[in-house]
Order: structure tokens, then sequence, then C-alpha cells
């Protein structure tokens, strides 16, 4: 036996304990190919790196070097020869310099790769390493040999850094190579750089001034800092004075020279040779580490028919026995024990086969390992698990019901009476966590009766276990005072260390997070007393623990420190402590980051269900292979469930601000349990500090499959949980985070409640309005409300939100937070006379009649009493005096946020031409010309211009025949305008500079959207009046049209208003182009088109062109592209709302539609959700429109329309759907 000098010795054990936990890679450098056997010439090894330099020296100069030039840079010979021959004669050198296939890997190869490397890192060019691994059984190696091959690999990989032969190029060679390298291979660098960061980096095969050790070391230097990077060890036979170790110590290397090492004597093999097997050597030492062992422990996926379950409980028993106690059994052997457990989790048939007692062992080992590996109960064998337990009575005094076998009678001699007993109230305890997370409150509280009648029989690792359920139980239920008193009468007397640490976390989700950071760390004292006192060996037990209690202080200490940032030094000072501590353990694979990080990983990851049938397209044309999933779980599902035991094991308080459980992972949960197991995904969403959850919980597919009354409980409970909580809001992290996500949770509810529900919702905002408590998504609460809300509903609504508080219309509050409620409720949805009190009417009066920003609110509620007819004359007139009587510089109303053309229509005193001031307004200003600014900033607006919109819907259009009439005169002025307008900033669109991606978005699409108003005014304002216009601005008009169509503007409907085709057939054509382009913008104003040329274009009383249109309207419906169904029906409705023309020809197709929507569910693969749920609201819609026209002509409905009506009049439809019945 080698007996290594102590210093080399700690280095190996260094090495060896990072290895065999699963934290050492390897980089191999050229000497180590001297290990290959030569299959040619047993003489013969492979060259070194001045070997190989030797001979490009010999080939460029026709002679071999010289000790004078013996250590030139070999990477500057590579150039030189580059230089001389070209890149394909230098790679064709190396090759034939190198000769791989003359070689064959030698013992040392093998025996390096059989040890559980992370990854093998290699600059080397020849194929050593990958052909050993052929003999190689325990470890599978991928084989990375560029970038690409990184994306897919796995663990452990043999990374082959500067090429491979016989065809990975370029290799790496000059110093060109190695300058661009960084750059041009940076996934490499990365790899190595995050290998380094995770793991301990050993190199052999280098010598202290190999080019590749020295640039390698250099890159890592430079990415990481030297300050920063974990020690990298070079071993081998180095023979480094000491002023070369000092160096290499600098640059945070610590060189393992063997050379003085007994036996080795300047054999690099031999030196090499006794390193791997030390290294190998060390694993019988951690054997537990391992643990389930696959030949001893793991040996039945499932039990056969024909053996005896006696035989599997004896194997599960022994490898339960077997346990080395760690608190969270490691991934890596939780998947292991789920292999072999999986199948006979949910396998019902052995329960017929289990004998008495038997029948007790069976389930309790089960459970065991359900446990371990962080997995409920399936459902399935619930029931037989239950049926057992109640044959049997052990405690007959407390529990009168006699039973099968009740211990007071049974003669049996045979039976451990004290095991069994344990076993049943483990197994009772499992059930009572099973009827918890289901919420299965009747079987819940029954299992609760009977295991509180024995109390004072339970051990205090059970006593704990029961107060830890009592209290989740009440958390689950939202029992927040309950669960608070429950965790004040936990016994703390005699209770152990782990389980007074998941108490502790308990308390900080109830504001107590010094109490429980100081009980926290006299738990971490104690167990650390306790490991003094016991050796570790094999048995992890408190190891574990303490890995984990500093896991929950850190959490705790976090807590308590956020936003104290005074308490930096100490929290650096700490943190240092806890990550030296930490990785000590690491190497008992007690790792709470890693197995945090691990399901960060797979639950951040977008869900997708597994299929019964998958289908894989192969490489040949019309081949496919399907594949049939036959029962057993997903993977992604199992995680979840395991991830959410992982953070009751641990008692993690999800309502925490500075817990580290990124938002991505809990939507992934909740995405991946919320059907199987509902209630349980809820009780999450309420703890968790984050409102993002309530989009995964309550999506539209969870509502579709809940019932209105279902829908119904949920709201009360949040109504009522609101209430008693709102009070504790300030002190309480599990009452602020409840509170600040119930306006996002009813946002969603509200949508399939009922009316009477709906109204308790509004008095809770006319609440929270009133207390002014600033809570999340009160405005997406609201709009959600209104949107599904009926007629009746919002008359109710509109009398709550009158007695709300008027707010200073520029305050942050009111711009945020607090929105006017009278901005959202419009008068069209109203029906029937509002109940206001006279005084509260005189208050929203006086607040008008302000000269401050409370005016302009109190106008708006005024214009909506006005507006629902709910005002008197003097009334009405008091409000139009009260409107007029601030007028600002151009002489309309201020303070009240209304457009200027609004007041046309409105009542005004009988001095005032209000006309006339909005005319002498649009004479004096302009649009929004970036060219007329003189400062160089971009406003991005979304292409909001003020002027624009003032002029569109204050002049006379198809949509509003009572705007301003503008003469010949004005329209000139006008153009003049839109000529500017364009002239000046059309550039925005022309250079390429613009479409670049930038803070806010494109400036190209900022005013591609801005002169979209452009092109509402050319084809509304003026195609209005295109029959008043002279033809010099007709043809002003269509240059500039023409102009902007060159530049990409969409500009289809004014065209067609302008008759700028040459026949109806052109449009059309460019029409049905329009309607299948991806750029919405282009389909938007195809549509607008439609509606133009049927009220405002030279063909629109031609029979033949509108059927031809409607033909074309009818291709996405016959076809049915869902994309745009909606947006035809759209223009159906108001074809038929506006227009006389006859639809006869595309109802069939129209009735199609309809039908195949109706077939359609929130489920189908054909449609996204969003698209289906806009197409199933547009649908409602128009089926009113069409029965209200059959039944105003004494027609009979299509059994199409019948069909949407009996949809919109189901009780459990959303409520934002059916509301769009007979609104048009």
């Amino acid at each position: 036996m080698t007996i290594f000098p102590s210093e080399i010795l700690s280095y190996f054990s260094e090495i060896a304990e990072r290895l065999w936990t699963g934290h050492a890679s390897v980089m191999v450098g050229a000497g180590f190919s001297k290990n290959a056997v030569n299959t040619i010439n047993s003489t013969k090894y492979p060259p070194n790196w001045g070997q190989l330099g030797d001979a490009f020296y010999e080939k460029l100069y026709n002679q071999k070097p010289d000790d004078k030039v013996k250590y030139l840079s070999l990477l500057k010979l590579a150039e030189e020869f580059e230089a001389t021959f070209g890149r394909s004669a230098l790679e064709h050198f190396i090759q034939n310099n190198i000769a791989d296939s003359e070689y064959e890997p030698s013992d040392v190869h093998k025996m390096l790769m059989e040890l559980p490397w992370t990854d093998v890192f290699t600059t080397n060019y020849d194929t050593l390493l990958e052909r050993s691994c052929k003999d190689v059984i325990s470890r599978k190696y991928d084989i990375v040999l560029n970038q690409s091959d990184l994306v897919y690999s796995n663990k452990p990989r043999i990374i082959k850094l500067h090429g491979s032969l016989p065809s990975e190029r370029p290799f790496v060679i000059t110093e060109e190579d190695y300058r661009i390298y960084p750059k041009k291979y940076a996934p490499f660098v990365n790899t190595v750089q995050q290998s380094l960061l995770e793991n301990t980096l050993c190199l052999i095969g280098f010598s202290g001034d190999d080019p590749n050790f020295l640039q390698w070391t250099g890159w890592i230097n430079d990415n990481i800092g030297k300050n920063n990077a974990p020690k990298i060890y070079l071993i081998g036979v180095l023979n480094l004075s000491e002023s070369q170790k000092k160096l290499l110590s600098n640059k945070n290397i610590v060189a393992v020279d063997l050379s003085n090492c007994e036996d080795v004597k300047g054999d690099h093999k031999k030196g090499l040779q006794l390193f791997i097997t030390y290294l190998a050597n060390q694993r019988s030492k951690r054997d537990n580490l391992e643990w389930p062992f696959l030949s001893s422990d793991l040996k039945t996926f499932q039990l056969s028919k024909d053996k005896n379950p006696e035989f599997l409980i004896k194997e599960w028993r022994e490898c339960r026995e077997k346990y080395p106690n760690w608190i969270i059994l490691p991934q890596e052997q939780r998947d292991k024990l789920w292999m072999y457990t999986e199948r006979q989790s949910s396998d019902k048939s052995v329960f017929e086969q289990l004998q008495l007692f038997e029948e007790l062992d069976y389930i309790y080992e089960l459970n065991w390992r359900l446990e371990k590996c962080l997995f409920p109960i399936w459902n399935n064998i619930v029931p037989p698990f239950q049926q057992i337990l109640n044959r049997y009575n052990f405690f007959p005094t407390e529990i009168i019901e006699r039973r099968e076998i009740n211990i007071d009678t049974c003669t049996r001699n045979d039976i451990d009476w004290e095991h069994y007993k344990k076993l049943w109230v483990q197994l009772s305890l499992s059930l009572l966590r099973f009827y918890r997370e289901e919420h299965f409150e009747k079987e819940w509280t029954a299992t609760y009766d009977t295991i509180i009648s024995i109390k004072k029989h339970l051990s205090s690792e059970q006593l704990a276990h029961f107060y830890y359920e009592q209290v989740l139980n009440a958390m689950f239920k939202m029992q927040y005072t309950e669960a608070k008193k429950l965790l004040n009468e936990w016994p703390q007397s005699n209770m152990p260390l782990f389980w007074g640490a998941k108490r502790a976390m308990l308390m900080t989700e109830f504001g107590q997070l010094k109490e429980a950071a100081s009980l926290l760390e006299s738990i971490l004292t104690e167990i650390r007393k306790k490991l003094n006192l016991s050796p570790i060996d094999n048995d992890y037990f408190w190891v574990s623990q303490e890995s984990y209690v500093m896991f929950q202080l850190k959490m705790v200490q976090q807590n308590i420190r956020w936003g104290q940032w005074n308490n930096q030094e100490k929290e650096e000072t700490n943190k240092e402590d806890f990550d030296e501590r930490w990785n000590d353990l690491l190497q008992y694979k007690c790792d709470p980051w890693n197995e945090k990080k691990y399901f960060d990983l797979m639950l951040s990851q977008p869900y997708i269900p597994q299929k019964d049938v998958t289908v894989k397209s192969e490489f040949e044309i019309g081949l496919s292979t399907r594949t049939f999933t036959l029962g057993g779980s997903s993977k992604d599902f199992i995680t979840a469930y395991t991830f959410l035991r992982y953070l009751e094991e641990l008692a993690i308080p999800l309502s925490l601000s500075a817990v580290n459980i990124d938002n991505k992972t809990i939507n992934g949960v909740i995405e991946r349990i919320k059907h199987a197991s509902p209630k349980w995904g809820i009780a999450i969403l309420n703890r968790y500090r984050s409102d993002k959850v309530v989009e995964v919980t309550f999506d539209r597919r969870q509502l579709t499959n809940l019932s209105i009354s279902e829908v119904d409980n949920y709201i009360k409970e949040y109504l009522n949980r609101f209430e008693t909580l709102l009070p504790e809001r300030e002190s309480n992290p599990i009452a602020k985070v409840y509170t600040d996500k119930v306006p996002a949770v009813l946002s969603r509810l509200c949508t399939k409640c009922s009316d009477e529900i709906r109204i308790e919702i509004f008095k809770l905002y006319q609440t929270i309005y009133k207390q002014l408590i600033s809570l999340p998504q009160l405005d997406k609460l609201f709009k959600n409300l209104i949107d599904s809300s009926n007629k009746n509903t919002l008359k109710q609504a509109s009398e709550l939100l009158m007695d709300t508080p008027i707010l200073d219309a520029n305050s942050a509050i009111a711009q945020t937070t607090f929105k006017e409620p009278f901005d959202f409720l419009k008068a069209s949805k109203i029906e029937g006379k509002l109940k206001i009190e006279p005084k509260q009417l005189n208050s929203i009066y006086l607040k008008a009649s302000e000269n401050s920003n409370f005016r302009i609110n109190a106008i708006k509620r005024l214009m909506f009493l006005y507006e629902v007819k709910q005002l008197t004359k003097n009334q009405e007139k008091r409000l139009f005096n009260i409107i007029w009587q601030y007028t600002d510089d151009d002489g309309f109303p201020q303070k009240t946020n209304y457009y200027h053309f609004a007041f046309i229509k409105w009542v005004h005193p009988t001095h005032i031409s209000v006309e006339s001031l909005y005319r002498e307004y649009i004479k004096n200003n302009n649009f929004n010309i970036q060219g007329l600014r003189t400062e160089k900033g971009i406003g991005m607006s979304g292409g909001g211009d003020r002027y624009a919109e003032e002029l569109l819907y204050g002049s006379q259009t198809i949509n509003n025949s009572d705007g301003v009439k503008w003469s010949v005169e004005e329209f000139e002025s006008l153009l003049a305008k839109c000529e500017q307008w364009w002239h000046l900033d059309k550039h925005y669109l022309i250079d390429e500079k613009y479409k670049s991606e930038g803070f806010g978005g494109r400036v190209y699409d900022e005013f591609l959207a801005r002169f979209k108003n452009l092109t509402n005014i050319l084809s509304r304002v003026f195609g209005y009046s295109k029959k008043d216009l002279n033809a010099e601005i007709t043809q002003r008009l269509k240059s500039l049209i023409n102009d902007m169509e060159i530049h990409d503007v969409s500009i289809l409907k004014a065209k067609i208003v302008f008759g700028m085709y040459d026949d109806y057939k052109t449009y059309l054509i460019e029409l049905q182009k329009a309607l299948i382009s991806q750029n919405r913008t282009v389909l938007v104003d195809a549509l607008d088109s439609v509606i133009l040329v049927v009220h405002s274009s030279p063909y629109q009383g031609l029979k033949d062109f509108l059927n031809q249109l409607l033909e074309v309207l009818s291709i996405p419906l016959k076809w049915r592209i869902v994309e745009i169904m909606s947006d035809i029906f759209d223009i159906i409705k108001d074809l038929i709302n506006h227009s006389e023309v006859d639809l006869s020809n595309i109802e069939g197709a129209v009735y199609s539609s309809l039908e195949y929507i109706s077939s359609l569910n929130i489920n189908s693969e054909t449609i996204s959700l969003a698209d289906y749920l806009l197409l199933k609201q547009k649908a409602v819609s128009l089926a009113s429109i069409l029965y209200k026209k059959y039944s105003n002509n004494d027609n009979s409905v299509p059994q199409s329309v019948l069909e949407w009506k009996s949809i919109a009049e189901n009780e459990n439809e959303f409520g934002d759907v059916k509301n769009r019945w007979l609104v048009s």
C-alpha cells in the first residue's frame, strides 16, 4: 500500500469527497495520451506539445530545432506553418503526427472514465477517451464534439474543447485560434466556467508551461475573477520548483506534485495510476450515500400474481432499515426508489392477497416509500388503506367501536402488538394528511376524531405530526385564527428538534419572524451538539437536520433583514459562515439549494399534459410512429406533487416576501395539479405571496369545470375571510398575502357567478373604495365585474358606486388604483331608474362646481346620470351651467376630460356657438407632427393624437352624419396639414434605423400607428364629402394615398373610397389577400374597407359587386379560418344594423359557422383558448342580432341561432359571454 505525504493525502481526500458526492470534473491534457498503447510499434507514444512543436519546426526549416530554439512558442510555430502551407495542410500535418488510429486506450484511460466525474473536458484531438468508454459499463458518456452537440447533451459528457479527429475541425492550435476562442467558442468557455463554479476541477496530463493549461487557466480567471474562482488541482509528476508552485498558487491552482511519492520515481503513468486508484478506493467508504442500491435493495418493480406479498414486504422492510435517515431523500435517490415503487403504488389487486396484520405491514412499507419519494397516496388505494385500518382496534378503552381485530379480545400470541399499534397510528396520520390535501372534509374529521381520542397514547413524534396536520388543515381552509390558536397550543416539551423547526417556520406566516429565528438558532445549536456526540458514519440524521435548519434559518433571516440595509455587513458574514458549512455538508448529499434548483428547473418549464397517444413524424416522408401510453404518470406530474410535499416537509412559509421560490415554479406546480387536486392548488394560491399564481389557478379552463353554485361558494368564502383578515393586514404576513390576492381571485370568479353574488362583490369594491385600501388588480376586478354583469346588476352597482368618494382626478391613487368608476360604466348598459338620495346628488353638484381636479370626476358622474335620463330638466340645466362655468383658452369647458367635439351635441349657453369654437380649434391647431417639434425625443404614444381624434370624431362621416360639415376651403386647409404631416414624418418609416427595437418598442411601429389616424381621416372625413371636393383636392388626396401605400401604410379603405381601382375585381383580389394577412394592421384596414365600400364607394349600389364581396367575406367562414371569423362576424353585424345589403347569399356560411363554433369546447385542439373565447362572444352577439332580425320580421329563427340563444341563457355560461346577447 502506497503511503502518500500528508499534504498530498489531504488534497486527494478533498478531491475524493467532492468526486463521490457528484461535484468533481476533470480536464485531460496531451500528457495523458502518453498512456496509450501503440498497436504497431510498442515503443512509440503520442507526441506531447514539445514534440509536436519540434515537428512543426522541422517541417518549416528543414532541420531539427537545437537547444536555442527548443522552447519557442508552439502556437507561433503553428501560425507560421498555417501562413506557409495553409490551414488544410496544418490540420493534415497534425492528424498524421498524432496518428490516432495507431493507438488504443490503456487501462489507465478506462480507470479514469469509470470514476463519477460530472464532466470530462479535454483539449486533446485524439479519440482515446471516447474509445475507452466502450469498456466502461457503469457510466454512459455523451460525446460533445462541437457547440451544437452541447445543447442536447446530458451529463456526464466528454467535451472536446479544441476539435477532434478525424473530422471535427478546426483544431485550436495557432495564436489566432486562441485569441478568438473565448468569443467564438463562448458556450465551451461558459460550460467549463459553470462546471468550475459548481465542482472541483482536476487537471491531468498538463505541465506547468503547457499552452493549453496556461490559456484555460487564464480564461477562467478572466471570466470568474481570481478571487472568486474555486481552487483548481493540477495533478501529475510535475517536478516543480517552489517558485513555480507559488506562481501557480497565485492563480488559484494547487499543484499536487507526485514526483516524490513512494513508488513513483518520476514515472508519469505510475503517478496517475496511484491518484486514480486512490479515488476509486474511496467509494467503499461512502456506500450509504448511494442508498438504495440497485443490486441489493431494489429488485422488484411490481409484484407478480404468482408471488406471495410477504416476499415484497420483506424486501421493502430490509431496504427501509438501511435508510441513512436523510430528512429529505436526495433527488437522485428519490428517482431510484420511485422507479421501484411507482407500479406497485397504485396496484389495488394486491390487497386481495394480504392476510390479517400482514396488510398493515404492506401499507406501512408502501406509505413509507411514498413519503420518502415525497409523493401522496394515490386516490384509488385510499379506500383499501382506510378499510384495513378500520379492521383493527388497538385502543379499546378510547375507541368504543368493536372491530374485526380488537387487542383486548384477540388470542393470538404471535403478534407484536406494540409494533402494529405504532404502524396503525402512523398510517392514520398519513391518511389525515391525504384527506387534508384533497379536501375530503368528512373523512378528515372522522380520522381527526379517532386520533384525538387516543391523543395520550401518541409518541412525541406522532403528537407533533398531529398538531402540524391540524395547523395546516386550518390554513388550507383559510381559518387563520384557528391555525394561530393551534400553533400556540402545540406542546413544546419533548418535541423532536426538527418538528420544532417546522413549528418555527409556521410562526413566520403569522408575523413572528424574530421569535422564529431565535427558535431556529437554538434548535440549530442543539442539533450541532448532537452531531458532536455521535459520529456520522453511514447515518445522516443530524447532518441532514443541520443542513435543512440552516436553510430554514437563512430564509427567515432574509425576511427579517428585508429592507434593513444597515444589517448587510452582518448578513454577509453569516452568509460566508453558512456557505462554508454547507460546502462541508454537501459530501453527505445534504443540499437544500440544489433540491430547490432542481424543482425550479423542472417546474418552470411549460407544462404539456401527457396524451394517451402521441404521433411522431419519421424522417421518411409520410411515415409516422404512434406511441400509446398505458397507465403511469408523467414525470412532470409527479414532480409537482413531490415539490408540494417538499414544501410541507420543511414548512416553507409561502407568504413571506424573501422566500426564494420563483413564481414560475409555483405556477408550474398549480398548472400540473389543478385538475387532479384543485383544492390543494387553491390552498397554495391563498398562501403564496404573488398574485400571478391566480392566473394559473383560476383560468378559463378551470372555471369551465365549475358550476355556478361552486363558484358562488368560493366567492362567499373569499368575501368572509377577507372581512376577517383585513384588520390584521399590516401585522400578519399571511393576512396581507391573502387580502392582497382577493381582488385578483374575484376578478376571475366574478365572470361565472350568480347576479346576487356579483352585487356582493360590488359591495366589497364599494367598501374598499370608501376606505381607499390600496390592493393589487382592483381595476381588473372592476372591469371584469362590469363585463360580466347584466343591465339590472349594473343598475344596482351604479347606485352603490355613486356612494363612493370623488377623488382628485390627477392624483396618483386616482390614476392607478382607484380610477373613477363611471369611466367604465356606460349608460347604454343600464336599465331602469337609479335610487339616489337628493343629499348625495347635491354633494356631487358641489364638487363639480369647484375649480379643482375633483370637478373632473364629479362631472363624469353627473353626465352618467344625464345619459341614463336620471336628471330633471332643472338638474340638466344646472349641470351644463356648471360645465360651462370655467373655460380654457379655446373657450371650451375646462377640467372635464371631454373632447371638444362632444360639447357640440350637448346643451350649452345660448350665447356660445360651440360649432364655431370647434371650427376655430381645428383651424388653429395641428396634428402631432414630429418634424415640427423642437425637442428631439420621440414619445411612444401608440399612435395617440388628440387633434386627429377631434377631427375624426367631430366631422361628418358615415358613423356621424350630425358632425361638422367642412367647406371646400376648410378641406383644402386640412389637406395641407395632412400633406405636411406625411412629408415631415414619413422618413421614420423609410430609414432602416427606426426599425430596430428600442426601449418602449420600435419607432417605425409608433409612426405606422400615428399614420393610421391619417388613413382614417382621408377615408372617412374626406371620403364622406368627396363629392363636394374639387378636382385639385381629389388629385392631391390620391397622390398622398399612393405615396403612403409605397411606404407600407395600409391604405386599402382610402383607395376604394376614392375609386382608385380600374375595376372592383382588383379591389376584391387585394381584399382577399389582406383578409389572410398575418399583419393585424393590414387586416383591420381591409375590414374597415368593407364597411366603407358599402356606404361610400363608386361600387356601393352594384348588385354583382356586393354579391362577390359577400362571397369573399364568406371564404374565412367556409374554410374555418378561426383567427378572423370573429372579425367577419363583426362586419356581418354592421351590415345587418347599418345597411340594406342583401345577405341571403352568405346566410348558409354564417349558420354553418355558428354551428361549427357551438360544436367546439374550451379544450378543442383546433383553436387557441383566446380565439375560442373571443369567437364565442362574437357568435353570441351576432346570433342575437340575427334572432332580433328574424323575430321582428315574423320569420322562423334558424336552429343554429336558437342554439346560441340557449348557450346565452345557460346559467353556467361565463357572464362576459352570455351578456353579449341582444347587445349590438
